[in-house]
């Protein structure tokens, strides 16, 4: 069986002066024994201004029903 983690990408900004960063959810990863195989990402990621990519991978957080 596979265990989900979540991908996400971040994008900083500033807020009363401090900066921060906004967490964006993007798809998810599947790990099987013990390494992640595949990524499904469900939106695509936008470039930051050195037209890099970068994704984190977190542990899936339960889904809130609205």
């Amino acid at each position: 069986m596979s265990t989900l983690h979540d991908v996400s990408q971040g994008t900083k900004y500033t807020k009363d002066g401090e900066e921060k960063t906004r967490w964006q959810k993007l798809g998810v990863a599947f790990e099987k024994e013990g390494r992640i195989t595949s990524v499904k990402l469900e939106a695509l990621p936008i470039p930051n201004k050195e037209g890099e990519i970068w994704l984190n991978i977190f542990p899936k957080k339960d889904e809130v029903p609205f």
